[in-house]
């Protein structure tokens, strides 16, 4: 997903998206970890989705990614 469209879908649930990486496998990859955009409201996560401008993911999640915690 594209910041725009994370933005918009953010705006359109009441949500804001914080661009960040995903810890779960640490800071392995040449860019420390995979692109995300968290989605939160009223201060809890929601969701996670890919962020296709990182480099090391490409937009991709795997599974650790989607792991309740």
């Amino acid at each position: 997903m594209k910041f725009h469209q994370a933005y918009d879908l953010a705006r359109i649930n009441g949500e804001e998206i914080v661009p960040t990486v995903c810890g779960m496998c640490g800071p392995g990859g040449p860019g420390g970890g995979c692109g995300i955009y968290a989605f939160v409201k009223n201060g809890r996560f929601t969701k996670v989705a890919g962020m296709d401008e990182s480099p090391v993911n490409k937009g991709a999640i795997c599974a650790k990614g989607h792991l309740p915690r």
